[in-house]
């Protein structure tokens, strides 16, 4: 078979199409005879020839598209799995990313390759934020249905009937139809753990300085802002407010259990812990009753090496404290050194070599004094 070139392809179809046009306007007794009549044709069949071109390369590249994100859709995202998050809605996680929002009764995805998206804190609360890769909106957990469109820049998950939503450097606080509460906006402060309520208060930054305080779900500021930092505890009764190295808890009513103290506290279960300054570490209960006035971690029995070759026991064991310290107590549990030490060892029945973070150490005695 003859090779075709794209010159006698070109060529050929421009003269069909101009011998189309002229049997076309032929039926209405038009005759192209003359110069004038045969350069209006010959431009209008170049027009019409460039024309069909066009309009060929724009169907080729659009079935190349569409087999392009056919292929991606189906086979391009990986394998997936299904998370039920309602009755009525399930997730569909793909193995390279992205989500689609799938209504569990029928079957019909509702929302394709979503970025990612977080279910409300309390189980009151319907509406679930999520990411479509450029903007954040809301669809509703039972449906899968938008409810708030993805118009945000930032957004954070609903609490307390309310969530905070951040527009152009400002966050303002709405309720599940999308309006706003209270009428306060905040400046918007990257560093801020979320804006989000948590047993009725949410962490604020109001002039975006660094300085935190607590604002109630009447947009009421109940705590000043001018604390380093601010955290709640999982059960979300209790607050543990920092300012320098100085810190205090605080409970539901924002009223102090512990006072400012110098340390660093957390509160787990049903117990505080405080790690004091000099790395010892005491534990208090809810109401900031002492449990324990002198906790330790873990409690060595130290071995030293004898010049015939042996091991035996020293007098003292190394005990741990916080940020793993070491100190020594005796074996019936009193206090010889503070825990001031990286490590201890042995080197005799009452002789320490006792080390220092910076690789420094000194010798101490078995009474805890230096020797030199």
């Amino acid at each position: 078979m003859k090779r075709v070139s794209s010159k006698l392809f070109f060529s050929v179809m421009w003269k069909g199409i101009c011998q189309a046009f002229a049997w076309f306007f032929g039926l209405f007794g038009y005759k192209h005879e003359g110069k004038y009549a045969k350069w209006v044709w010959r431009v209008f069949a170049t027009s019409a020839t460039v024309c069909v071109a066009v309009l060929a390369i724009v169907l080729v590249v659009d079935l190349c598209l569409g087999v392009s994100d056919f292929y991606r859709e189906n086979y391009g995202r990986g394998s997936s799995w299904n998370e039920y998050i309602s009755e009525g809605v399930i997730l569909r996680h793909y193995e390279r990313g992205g989500v689609d929002v799938v209504d569990a009764n029928t079957g019909e995805t509702l929302m394709k390759g979503l970025d990612w998206m977080c279910e409300p804190l309390d189980s009151k609360d319907s509406l679930v934020v999520y990411s479509d890769g450029q903007k954040r909106g809301y669809f509703n957990i039972n449906t899968g249905k938008v409810e708030i469109k993805p118009i945000y820049t930032h957004a954070w998950v609903f609490s307390d009937g309310i969530a905070g939503v951040e527009e152009r450097g400002f966050v303002k606080f709405i309720d599940q139809d999308g309006n706003m509460l209270f009428h306060r906006t905040l400046v918007y402060n990257p560093d801020c753990d979320g804006y989000v309520f948590h047993g009725g208060y949410c962490v604020i930054d109001a002039n975006g300085d660094g300085k935190y305080g607590l604002m109630d779900v009447s947009g009421i500021t109940v705590l000043d802002e001018k604390y380093d930092d601010i955290n709640v505890d999982n059960s979300l009764c209790y607050w543990v407010v920092d300012s320098g190295d100085y810190s205090c808890v605080l409970n539901k009513e924002l009223k102090p259990i512990l006072p400012m103290l110098k340390g660093y506290i957390w509160v787990d279960y049903d117990m505080i812990s405080v790690t004091m300054d000099d790395c010892t570490m005491k534990k208090y209960d809810l109401e900031g009753n002492v449990i324990c006035d002198f906790c330790i971690m873990n409690l060595t029995h130290l071995e030293y090496d004898t010049e015939d070759g042996t091991t035996e026991w020293a007098n003292l064991r190394m005990y741990q404290a916080a940020y793993s310290n070491c100190g020594l107590m005796t074996s019936d549990g009193k206090v010889v050194t503070m825990p001031k030490y990286s490590f201890i060892k042995a080197i005799g029945k009452d002789v320490y070599e006792c080390s220092f973070d910076d690789g420094s150490s000194v010798m101490l005695d078995g009474k805890g004094m230096e020797i030199r």
